[in-house]
């Protein structure tokens, strides 16, 4: 007789604190993942680099004041050094801007074995803005 009753359905009932949690723990990993300051891109060119370098033959010594290439850009921790003279990095864009005014459109960028990444990329991206055609780096200095 049971069998001729209808039988009541039991609807489950869906527990949200599950749901909650999962989005909180997606939520923490998104923002420990996502970046907060954009990285640059720079392209360099890599062919025919160590032919160029051993070509220019620098002193590795001392600064030198400006060459038949153009500017020398020391590359040190707090700072840099542009054919001999210290430079904040602050007032970079204004050197290199009076160098390109001058006529310079070259530039050897020569970071020092204290200096780290980021200064060189620093470097690199005021010389991009200063639009210099050309551009060459070599070995780090001890």
């Amino acid at each position: 007789m049971s069998e001729l009753l209808p039988q009541r359905q039991y609807r489950r009932k869906i527990s949200l604190t599950p749901l909650v949690d999962v989005i909180f723990l997606l939520l923490i990993f998104f923002m420990l993942t996502s970046q907060i300051a954009p990285f640059s891109i720079i392209s360099l060119s890599t062919a025919k680099i160590e032919k160029d370098i051993e070509q220019i033959n620098i002193p590795q010594e001392a600064d030198i004041g400006p060459t038949n290439f153009g500017a020398l850009i020391s590359v040190m921790n707090g700072g840099v050094s542009i054919n001999g003279e210290r430079v904040a990095y602050e007032k970079i864009d204004q050197a290199l801007a009076q160098l390109r005014l001058a006529g310079i459109t070259a530039a050897i960028i020569s970071p020092r074995s204290a200096s780290s990444v980021q200064d060189l990329i620093t470097v690199l991206e005021a010389v991009k803005r200063a639009s210099f055609e050309t551009i060459k780096i070599r070995k780090a200095k001890n």
